[in-house]
């Protein structure tokens, strides 16, 4: 798993911690004020109670002017106060105030009489609706019913603000993150910086190293050798048009395969990851360029980064494989060379396909090397008839034992050249 998507995880799961905790504290923040706005909403309500029972014994009933006056004073000093009924129970609705109509709705009828008797309507995450019976001397059952808001629309932004700049922020970060270019999108080298090798890596680079191969390269006349040679009088004259990508293919120019091979091998040991370098020689597809190009095709289509995908003579193809083993590799191309029999098993014009693999299996290796490898690998599956993968297997051991032995080897050799300068002077 590479760096981008170990940090995609860490994020998510942080940013769903996050997410949940701004949530439920803001939950917590609605209950809190909720409850208490609810508490003073009850309070105003017994207050309100009080002077309705206090008006009906000082001004005879809710028919007077004066009691009318008080109720609508109680409304304007009690703004979260939206409608009040008083009504009794034998003789229907006996007095009704409302700040907005949408809070009457209908009438019901209430039990054992035929008067007509109001129904509030509410909402009820944000309104509460208060009931109590009235005690009223000479008068029996009355009672009165009003709704008070309890959470307005301040209260509800206020107690989410939080938790809406959280969401916000996150979301920013995730679009960010989303555009980034991955490591493997990274700009491609230009044709003009040629192909050199960082004084880190040449350091360690010995002689070819042929101890941990399973398979060596075959005769000199094998066809992916002659494939090779042929490809450079081809190159020189299309990349005159100054473009990355061969017009002939659309396929990275050949030129450029060491020095990228090398970069990657580079990032891939950086971040302690594995790389293959697969090659794919079409024996007869320099003769059936439309064919050729239907196989490089689907070769990009499955290899999913164009700029790691590069020409490798007149009939073959270099693919790099980031952070893939070899076993892997070898998996990835089995799979991949049975969907183009359609394309190479035409009667009379077969084109047979050779894959040689190689992979950085843990050593500090140059692109030069590493496509040695895979030059020994694709010859020899290209000697044998028929459609043939072969990998070529390093161990590591071994190579950082010849490493080792290599450098020893160079010291003495560099003493004796110093003793003889000084001689000599």
């Amino acid at each position: 798993m590479d760096m981008r998507k170990k940090f995609s995880i860490i994020f998510l799961i942080v940013a769903l911690i996050v997410l949940v905790g701004s949530l439920a504290w803001s939950g917590y923040v609605l209950y809190r004020e909720y409850t208490g706005l609810s508490a003073n909403a009850e309070t105003r309500f017994l207050s309100l109670k009080s002077q309705i029972e206090q008006g009906f014994k000082q001004y005879g009933g809710t028919k007077s002017e004066a009691f009318s006056r008080s109720m609508k004073q109680k409304l304007s000093e009690y703004p979260r106060l939206q409608a009040l009924i008083i009504y009794s129970h034998d003789t229907g609705v006996e007095y009704l105030i409302s700040r907005d109509a949408s809070y009457i709705v209908s009438t019901g009828i209430s039990k054992g009489s035929e008067n007509p008797l109001p129904q509030l309507n509410y909402n009820r995450f944000t309104d509460q609706i208060f009931r109590t019976n009235l005690d009223i001397p000479g008068l029996q059952g009355m009672a009165a019913d009003s709704v008070f808001t309890i959470l307005d629309r301040t209260e509800v932004f206020r107690a989410t603000r939080t938790s809406l700049i959280i969401v916000v922020v996150l979301l920013i970060v995730t679009i960010i993150l989303l555009f980034l270019p991955s490591g493997s999108e990274r700009e491609t080298v230009p044709a003009e910086t040629g192909e050199t090798i960082s004084a880190s890596t040449e350091a360690h680079l010995p002689a070819p190293d042929t101890t941990g191969a399973d398979q060596s390269a075959g005769p000199a006349s094998n066809p992916a050798e002659s494939n090779k040679t042929e490809a450079p009088e081809e190159e020189s004259s299309l990349s005159s048009n100054g473009s990355l990508f061969s017009p002939r293919t659309g396929l990275v120019w050949e030129s450029h395969l060491k020095q990228r091979l090398t970069l990657e091998l580079e990032r891939a040991a950086s971040f302690d990851q594995d790389m293959t370098l697969a090659l794919l020689c079409t024996q007869g597809g320099a003769d059936d360029l439309e064919r050729f190009r239907k196989i490089i095709s689907e070769m990009l289509s499955h290899f999913a980064f164009q700029d790691m995908t590069f020409e490798y003579g007149k009939e073959g193809a270099a693919a790099l494989l980031p952070n893939t083993d070899l076993d892997e590799a070898i998996t990835r191309i089995t799979d991949f060379l049975p969907t183009l029999k359609p394309i190479t098993e035409v009667p009379g014009r077969t084109i047979t396909l050779s894959c040689g693999l190689s992979s950085r299996n843990g050593r500090l290796i140059s692109g030069e090397r590493l496509l040695k490898e895979a030059v020994a690998a694709v010859d020899r599956a290209s000697e044998t008839e028929g459609n043939n993968i072969i990998g070529f297997r390093s161990d590591p051991d071994k190579y950082r034992d010849f490493v080792s032995k290599s450098t020893e080897d160079e010291e003495p050799k560099e003493e004796k050249a110093e003793e003889e300068t000084a001689s000599q002077a």
